[in-house]
């Protein structure tokens, strides 16, 4: 088995668990199947770093959207008014700037 094959497993053996989204898997499948099953290391590396970051930007949008909306420190505190968000463009994994781009879920 590859090493993309074994990450893969291991990932799906994770999602069983619970540990691990299903969308998580999906997306880094789907970018493994682009660069190829029998890619370099460093490439499916830089595949795993990219979906890292991903969902780092995610988590770090939902923390200030949860900042803006209620009072952190009590889950039941009422809502405020939004924070404007930023419309500036995002570096992609590649260093070009774009639009912040996330795949859709079906």
């Amino acid at each position: 088995m590859s090493i993309a094959g074994q990450f893969i497993a291991e990932l799906q053996r994770e999602q069983r668990s619970g540990t691990i989204s299903s969308e998580t898997g999906q997306h880094l499948k789907h970018e493994f199947r682009k660069l190829g099953w029998n890619a370099t290391d460093v490439a499916l590396a830089a595949a795993i770093g990219a979906e890292i970051d991903r969902l780092d930007s995610e988590a770090a949008t939902l923390r200030r959207l949860r900042a803006a909306l209620f009072d952190a420190e009590s889950p039941q505190a009422s809502p405020r008014a939004l924070k404007p968000v930023s419309t500036e463009p995002v570096a992609s994994a590649a260093g070009k700037a774009g639009p912040r781009q996330f795949p859709r879920t079906r």
